[in-house]
């Protein structure tokens, strides 16, 4: 109900359930600022710091696929969703990576990026989203942000041999550096399974042919 948040996922890793991740996308950076002035972030901030073992990192992106601000492409609200245990379970697979890419890359990098989340939401029956995010700060790192029906979709996304073209064409871009230790792949905590997980995209939005210019209609995430 916070005006401006479209969403605030929350994510458990399924190798280490001490590790979570955060994907929160906002309106604007007002809307941002807003946020860290309620209540209920107040006490989230004064609480977190007596159970966390490592610092969080935050990156401050905008959204390079899906490239709009279309409502229904990032709400995961939806008002006829059924509250009951059954749907709290975490039964998806989210993937939240950020990835470091060679500055002189970042471009042609992003632009092979979209064109493979463009592939799996299209020809991939369990990808229900394939967010691609980049640093306002730093063009080199980049966020993805997928979420799959099951563990047997993710599965299914990291072995289909499509993704080869993909991977061929940008080897070669990534930092040394990694930043694994920030990823994590595991269940929804939040929202529950039955809120709005999918990407609506029409097939011009897919294309990627309805990007916003305007500084204060792009997204922050």
């Amino acid at each position: 109900d916070e005006d401006g948040c479209r969403r605030f996922d929350i994510i458990q890793d399924s190798d280490d359930p001490y590790k979570f991740a955060f994907c929160e996308i906002y309106d604007s950076q007002e809307a941002f600022d807003h946020h860290k002035t309620t209540p209920h972030f107040l006490q989230f901030k004064e609480t977190i710091p007596h159970v966390r073992v490592e610092k969080e990192r935050v990156s401050l992106c905008t959204n390079l696929f899906p490239a709009t601000n279309v409502q229904s492409c990032w709400d995961s609200l939806r008002r006829e969703a059924v509250a009951h245990p059954y749907y709290e379970k975490g039964s998806l697979e989210v993937v939240h990576a950020p990835l470091l890419v060679q500055e002189e890359h970042a471009a042609a990098y992003a632009e092979e990026r979209v064109r493979e989340a463009q592939r799996s939401l299209t020809q991939e029956p369990g990808c229900l989203r394939y967010d691609v995010f980049q640093n306002l700060e730093n063009p080199g790192e980049l966020y993805l942000y997928n979420v799959f029906t099951n563990k047997d979709a993710y599965r299914y996304h990291v072995e289909n041999p499509a993704r080869e073209t993909f991977k061929a064409s940008t080897d070669h871009m990534y930092e040394t550096e990694t930043a694994e230790r920030f990823s994590a792949i595991g269940k929804n905590v939040w929202p529950p399974d039955n809120w709005a997980w999918r990407s609506s995209l029409s097939p011009k939005l897919m294309k990627g042919s309805e990007r916003s210019t305007s500084e204060e209609d792009e997204l922050r995430c």
